[in-house]
């Protein structure tokens, strides 16, 4: 017995996830994904920096410049100034 799932596209629901998405701004993704970004992430992110294991320095390095680039507006100017600084001393 073979069952075949075929997948059509609903046009009438990605118009309304285009605009669900249009209402969302930038900071409430962060406030969902990241919340407390600017204490809890930025320092637990610093804290990996100043962790003595090679291993961890370079996944943390990894993740910043995956995820939070200091050309991006992900982070706030001082945020980024405080994880350059880690960056910096970890190297």
């Amino acid at each position: 017995m073979e069952s075949r799932v075929t997948l059509e596209r609903d046009v009438q629901r990605e118009e309304m996830e285009k605009k669900h998405l249009a209402l969302t701004c930038l900071e409430d993704y962060f406030y969902f994904y990241y919340p407390l970004k600017d204490k809890l992430v930025v320092n637990a992110l610093l804290a990996g920096l100043a962790d003595p294991s090679y291993y961890v320095n370079r996944a943390v390095l990894d993740f910043l410049i995956t995820h939070a680039p200091i050309t991006g507006k992900i982070n706030k100017e001082i945020e980024n100034v405080k994880l350059a600084e880690g960056a910096l001393y970890t190297l």
